[in-house]
């Protein structure tokens, strides 16, 4: 009976166990499937020339190319292979823009259209984009069964398998095409050339980096190659979501013929049975959402200085004074810093160790821990935007000064520097 009886408790926690490990799993996987990426708007549009210089890009979040769709599940080491991406739109241009730089050890070219292998063979980027969500097949437009497997509109999504052959080196193209299936089946299949979405494109090598820069026009499912595709052209509007992700293909072997592509990399996580599906399927590209332009706008509650020890000022700005829970919590959230002359004053009644983030920030901040005693104690310099990552004081801290990112670079104020502050 005693036996039974612990054979009972064995099988009950190896039950509990299955169901634990089950639900984390299918809990991570919701996580990940469920994450949003947010788009910010610009202010003003990069300049397209596969350069990292513009304004709009330094203080964006690079989202990683890292998930090895072919072959499945596999690994590669970061010399072989590194992708990243980054986004931002504009209502005024009514663009989106991309930045990609991928790392690889072997670039393969050569494709030319009805005489090699398919694009994908080569070392190509693709952009996946279906403007409405919808998801769903977008090989052709097809009927009966046809339709049943491949789909009924072609245009549902696009996914532009993007080749340029690669410049000299420190040298720029701006010669591209953006290729993705069309027609009625595969008798009449065709690869049309969808350079013409791509407002602008630069493609940039420097050794073993391939820099990727353009613009891209968005249209909706009544997009008609061969009619006035201006008819179909979507106006970017804040709080839209879409469904976006980017791959790259990649062949290791220039002497091989014909070529075969070796390894083909995603931006997102997809489950094995559908790793090579982007190009016919939309329902697993990634959710993203177009964010309006951050709110630069300050209330203006009082004057805070950065004094020297004989009591003169190195530095001022004009600040909003957060004193309350509620406006603490929110603090700069949703609001970008406009230039160096105004910051945030947090008032605490209490003296402890301070620890602050950057979620729903869109502006890189110094974030400035200072004591009871009015002197700065420690400084975050250039805090990444948008990001969960912690930023803590190194001792207990009464205030907390947020200002534009670089500001204590550029006046020379460190740890030990005091602040004075009154309200207006």
């Amino acid at each position: 009976m005693i036996y039974f009886l612990n054979y009972k408790k064995v099988i009950l926690k190896i039950f509990i166990l299955i169901v634990l490990f089950s639900s984390a799993a299918l809990y991570a996987q919701t996580v990940y499937k469920n994450n949003i990426l947010e788009i910010p708007e610009v202010d003003s549009s990069p300049v397209i020339d596969a350069k990292t210089n513009d304004e709009c890009w330094r203080n964006m979040d690079w989202q990683e190319i890292n998930e090895v769709w072919i072959p499945y599940g596999g690994s590669v080491e970061s010399k072989d292979f590194s992708g990243k991406y980054k986004v931002a739109w504009s209502s005024e241009e009514n663009l989106l823009y991309f930045l990609v730089e991928i790392i690889d050890d072997v670039f393969v070219d050569g494709f030319v259209q009805g005489e090699t292998a398919d694009t994908y063979n080569f070392d190509i980027l693709e952009v996946f984009i279906d403007e409405d969500k919808s998801g769903g097949l977008h090989v052709f437009d097809g009927a009966g069964d046809i339709g049943r497997d491949w789909g009924t509109n072609a245009e549902n999504a696009f996914a532009y398998h993007v080749y340029a052959k690669f410049p000299e080196e420190g040298e720029v193209t701006k010669n591209f095409i953006a290729l993705d299936i069309a027609g009625q089946d595969w008798a009449s299949r065709q690869d049309p050339d969808y350079a013409v979405n791509f407002s602008e494109f630069a493609l940039r090598k420097d050794g073993n980096q391939l820099t990727y820069e353009f613009s891209l026009k968005v249209y909706d499912d009544t997009y008609d190659k061969d009619g006035n595709i201006d008819i179909a052209r979507v106006q970017l509007k804040t709080d839209k979501e879409m469904g976006l992700s980017l791959a790259y293909c990649d062949n290791d072997s220039l002497a091989e013929e014909p070529k075969t592509r070796d390894n083909f990399f995603g931006s997102v996580w997809v489950k094995d049975e559908s790793h090579n599906d982007h190009w016919k399927n939309a329902g697993d590209f990634r959710t993203v959402k177009l964010l309006a332009k951050p709110n630069t706008i300050i209330r203006n509650d009082g004057r805070l200085l950065f004094l020297r020890e004989d009591g003169s000022t190195i530095a001022s700005v004009n600040i909003e004074i957060a004193q309350t829970p509620r406006s603490r919590v929110k603090g700069l959230m949703g609001r970008e810093l406009a230039d160096f002359s105004i910051g945030m004053l947090f008032l605490y009644q209490n003296v402890k160790v301070r620890s602050f983030w950057m979620r729903n920030t869109p502006g890189s901040l110094d974030i400035i821990f200072v004591g009871e005693d009015l002197r700065i104690i420690n400084i975050a310099e250039k805090t990444m935007p948008m990001s969960d990552k912690r930023y803590i004081s190194k001792s207990p801290a009464k205030y907390v000064v947020e200002v534009k990112g670089g500001f204590t670079k550029r006046y020379g104020i460190d740890k030990g520097t005091k602040i004075y502050w009154e309200r207006l």
